[in-house]
């Protein structure tokens, strides 16, 4: 074999080896992302409840694990045929004078409160308003994030207005570029009223869709017990919240129209 012919098939043999060397790092890399991928949606499995989605507006969210959502007022015929909603809507705050406008769905969850030393029990709450669901008709036309400030506003004796939220996006983190981001304003306040005799935490956040303003909301008590693990479920619900294609009224039979949460499913 001339010099020539043992120097090309050296280089040939070298050449496929690092070919094989290239397929092999780029095989790595997609397990690892896969592994991470799968990683991910093992924490929201573990920490979240399954997609709720409201057919009437298009909005759907993971809720927190072991948060139970409270039921919509759910009509009655009357005795001309017409449908009669109740007044009382037990999703709004019990402790608010005022209703949450845009209410879509809310949930609850016992949870402990730790007082000086000692516990004592309590309730937190997960709201979900948008600017898509029921109004008063006759709350002013300021603007639905406008109206849900003054309304905390005047509940908790705050001064919260839309100069105050600051920007956020969920997930904070990367997550090497396979979880899209969700833009947020958000706020929390601890007011001086007490409710059950305890501080509580109020959090807001707005998404905003084109014209179409979601409001999520969690209100804690202040020292909570196990604090970092609500703070954990919150950051991971709010990366899941989005805006779908949503029925027109003809399709919608009711203004919750979602899909029954399913616990650990994806």
């Amino acid at each position: 074999m001339t010099h020539s012919r043992r120097s090309c098939l050296l280089f040939l043999m070298l050449a496929a080896l690092g070919y094989a060397g290239c397929g092999s790092a780029k095989y790595e890399e997609r397990l690892a992302a896969t592994s991470t991928m799968f990683r991910h949606k093992e924490k929201l499995n573990k920490n979240l409840q399954g997609i709720f989605h409201d057919k009437a507006t298009g909005i759907q969210i993971r809720p927190l694990a072991g948060f139970d959502r409270i039921p919509a007022p759910e009509a009655t015929e009357g005795p001309d045929g017409e449908m009669i909603v109740p007044e009382l809507d037990d999703r709004q705050p019990p402790f608010f004078l005022e209703e949450l406008p845009g209410m879509i769905a809310a949930w609850k969850s016992p949870v402990t409160a730790v007082v000086g030393g000692d516990t004592q029990s309590s309730t937190a709450y997960m709201y979900v308003l948008s600017s898509l669901g029921p109004m008063n008709p006759d709350a002013d036309d300021s603007g639905f994030r406008t109206l849900v400030l003054d309304i905390l506003n005047r509940e908790l004796d705050t001064d919260l207005s839309s100069g105050s939220l600051h920007e956020s996006t969920y997930p904070q983190d990367s997550q090497e570029g396979f979880v899209p981001k969700v833009a947020y304003l958000e706020r929390s306040v601890v007011p001086e009223r007490l409710v059950d005799d305890l501080s509580m935490e109020f959090s807001v956040y707005f998404h905003e869709s084109g014209a179409d303003i979601v409001c999520v909301m969690f209100i804690f008590p202040k020292n909570v017990s196990g604090l970092n693990d609500y703070l954990n479920k919150i950051e991971l619900s709010l990366q899941t919240l989005a805006i779908k294609s949503r029925k027109s009224n003809s399709e919608s039979s009711s203004g919750d129209g979602s899909k029954p949460a399913r616990s650990g499913g994806m």
